[in-house]
């Protein structure tokens, strides 16, 4: 890969003697990535791809482009050559920007990569941010040393990633939906004898699943043995294809089937997804997702983690009980993603809801030059491909380089770059979620765009949730927060793929009903988030909170409390309770995310009309209700108390539209009293609690005196109005 640099008068190399090296934001960085020659890797398109010859058929299987502290790129400098890891310890802030390295601990915060698989890679998942730090703990503190083969944590970071094909690119990614699991089973004798009747449930899955994995081998070869005899002499008579989950089973049995034994991994092609990505298409595995990529190129962004669990199809060190804590037992149907175009340009973009990195794809030409403005962190570009004869070339300010086939390039914070060609050019970017520099120097969330001509008002966010008028909270603006948050939530590791979001609602009209319903589209944008929601119906917000914290798992309610009735809310809960001020950074760049996402996505692929509500054919139903989150709370108050403990006593009761008014009357009602409702608002009227009126001070003083003038004593009176 020879390069040709041109510097402009007013460049600054680094000094031969400098140490640690100095730094300029205003240099392009030409890099220098590390290939690793993984067994399976594929002898000819990366060396194809970077000019390089490989006469002795040597596997290349990644090309890494990155400062993992495992395998750094380098960094070609007038006169010497400096590791990219060292480049940044000494000057992160001027590489990526003051706030990112303070929010990524002076890290680049991706690793990109090129794979090429010729043969099948490990059965494997990546532990949540969470299972990483307490996994790379325990292990420094039993003293594995940190490249020791058994070491299953290298870093305390999370690793979700991003695969997108260069190739015909296949793999296995995530668990089938049950009940094609289930049917599965039962089409093949020797897994439903071995495995017994399978439920389509999470509980029966992970049974399952963990039983296959922990049994001992010989029993596995003896499930095995007969299975693939069976199988091969299927495909002796008619052979199959790379469509068929069979063919791949056989082809991994080849390859990983060593000393006489089956691998145990060789089960998971009848529960896992097979995927089959045609050039261009990718998919995002977050933490918890088993898969294995089986054939093809693609190229890779992840986390800046090496951090891998192992159960099967590899040579390397398995830990099953570790991979069996970290996966997630859900089955769903694996979700391919495309390309979006940024605005009318030439550049795409891979929506993810990862923090750490954005994937791009830029097409040049002769008729197209791509232009990047400096409100940027890091980013590092490859050229991938280019016609015969055409050339690429790089300016920034003064500097200039000439691009080869291969050639990979750093931008760092601050810097605008020009991209020309004199034919057809791709070139692949790395680069952060886009965030702009606020005016006190710290990050902030670009301004919204306009959706189809029309600017709509962003909500207001705190740590109490979304308010806003109910005409400004379209289904498109309850979604777009909502996934947002939801996608966050997954990305931290507080939620898993295919886990549970309570939610619940209060009276307003706004919030469900048959007109009108932001409940409905938080339930969408829960589901399309890969969840599960978990319909409590029309709850006070302490119940749900409580139900859904006792159950381990996020919760959403919607609610406007006391404010105007023509106003409205949500209300977001992490699995520990309340968000915090903390999380609000990361909330809001995931928002701004799945709103750019959803704002560029084309009208005829839409959920949304051009007024930002649902279409009439993807309104949304809610699930039905759960009212084991209503028996909850009720049984909190039951069991605190002694059992009647307001036993003879009587309580005039008036029902103001707050959605706690049939819950608190059978509350105390369970306690022993004697509840005498007394009245019951037709309508929705908000009030504020600290602001209560005189007028409603009287409907409760008429209430009382009805019921004495007919001869009933009354102790108390209670109302929902606060």
């Amino acid at each position: 890969m020879n390069v040709g640099i041109k510097r402009g008068s007013n460049s600054t190399s680094i000094p031969e003697a400098a140490s640690p090296p100095f730094w300029l934001a205003s240099s392009l960085l030409l890099l220098q990535p590390t290939v690793q020659h993984y067994p399976w890797g594929d002898p000819d398109f990366i060396p194809r791809l970077i000019g390089q010859s490989n006469p002795e058929g040597k596997p290349f299987a990644e090309l890494w482009m990155g400062a993992h502290p495992d395998s750094p790129s380098l960094v070609r400098l007038p006169g010497r050559t400096a590791s990219l890891l060292e480049i940044l310890e000494a000057a992160a802030e001027d590489l990526l920007q003051p706030a990112v390295a303070e929010r990524f601990q002076r890290r680049l915060p991706f690793l990109l990569k090129i794979l090429a698989a010729a043969a099948p890679l490990s059965l494997q998942i990546h532990p949540s941010r969470e299972n990483a730090v307490a996994g790379y703990t325990r292990e420094n503190l039993a003293g594995i040393p940190l490249h020791a083969p058994s070491r299953n944590y290298k870093d305390p970071n999370h690793k979700p990633e991003l695969v997108v094909a260069l190739t015909d690119f296949y793999g296995l990614s995530g668990f089938r939906p049950l009940p094609d699991i289930a049917r599965q089973i039962a089409a093949v004798p020797a897994l439903l004898e071995a495995m017994g009747r399978f439920e389509s449930s999470p509980e029966s899955l992970r049974e399952h699943y963990s039983r296959l994995m922990e049994w001992p081998q010989s029993r596995v070869d003896g499930v095995l043995n007969p299975l693939i005899a069976q199988l091969t002499a299927r495909h002796e008579r008619q052979p199959y294809g790379k469509e068929d989950r069979e063919y791949w089973l056989l082809r991994s049995d080849q390859a990983c089937s060593i000393g006489g034994h089956r691998d145990r991994g060789l089960f998971s092609f009848y529960l896992l997804n097979l995927v089959h990505l045609r050039p261009g298409q990718g998919m995002y595995l977050p933490a918890g997702i088993l898969h294995s990529y089986l054939e093809g190129a693609a190229i890779e962004i992840m986390a800046n983690s090496n951090n891998v669990l192992r159960g099967g199809l590899t040579a390397k060190h398995i830990d099953v009980p570790e991979l069996l804590r970290n996966v997630a037992f859900v089955g769903a149907e694996p979700e391919i993603i495309n390309a979006r175009r940024l605005g009318q340009s030439q550049e795409w973009f891979y929506p993810t809801p990862a923090e750490e990195f954005e994937l791009h794809r830029i097409e040049l030409s002769d008729m197209y030059s791509h232009v990047n403005r400096p409100d940027h962190s890091a980013d590092i570009l490859i050229l991938f491909a280019l016609d015969p004869g055409t050339k690429v070339s790089v300016t920034a300010g003064g500097d200039s380089l000439e691009l080869s086939q291969g050639q990979v390039f750093m931008a760092p914070h601050g810097t605008a770059y020009t991209l020309r060609a004199n034919g057809r050019a791709t070139l692949y970017k790395a680069t952060l979620p886009q965030r702009t520099p606020a005016p006190s120097g710290t990050v902030s969330i670009d301004s919204s765009p306009s959706f189809r001509g029309r600017r709509p008002t962003p909500l207001a966010f705190g740590t109490s949730g979304l308010r806003g008028l109910v005409a400004d909270i379209t289904d498109l603006e309850a979604y777009v927060n909502t996934r947002g948050f939801l996608d966050y939530l997954c990305a931290s590791g507080d939620v898993k793929p295919g886990g549970k979001v309570s939610v619940a609602g209060d009276l307003r009209p706004s919030t469900n009903s048959p007109g009108r319903s932001i409940l409905r589209a938080v339930a969408r944008a829960i589901q399309d988030a890969g969840l599960e929601v978990d319909n409590l119906g029309e709850l006070p917000t302490p119940a749900l909170t409580y139900y859904a914290i006792r159950k381990d798992r996020p919760s959403i309610m919607v609610t406007g409390s006391h404010i105007p009735f023509d106003r409205n809310g949500i209300k977001f809960n992490r699995s520990s309770g309340e968000i915090l001020k903390s999380d609000e950074p990361g909330i809001l760049a995931s928002v701004q995310r799945v709103r750019r996402a959803e704002y560029d996505r084309p009208r005829t692929l839409s959920l949304f009309a051009d007024d930002g509500m649902f279409k009439k054919e993807h309104e949304h139903l809610l699930p039905p209700v759960n009212h084991e989150g209503r028996r909850e709370y009720l049984r909190r108050y039951w069991d605190f108390f002694p059992p009647r403990a307001l036993q003879g006593a009587r309580i005039c009761f008036y029902q103001h539209s707050a959605v706690g008014r049939d819950l608190l009357v059978e509350l105390l009602a369970g306690l022993g009293a004697e509840v005498i409702p007394l009245g019951r608002s037709e309508s929705f009227i908000p009030i504020d609690t600290e602001a209560i009126a005189i007028e409603q001070f009287e409907v409760l003083q008429a209430l009382a005196d009805q019921a004495r003038r007919e001869g009933r004593r009354v102790d108390a009176v209670i109302s929902t109005d606060g």
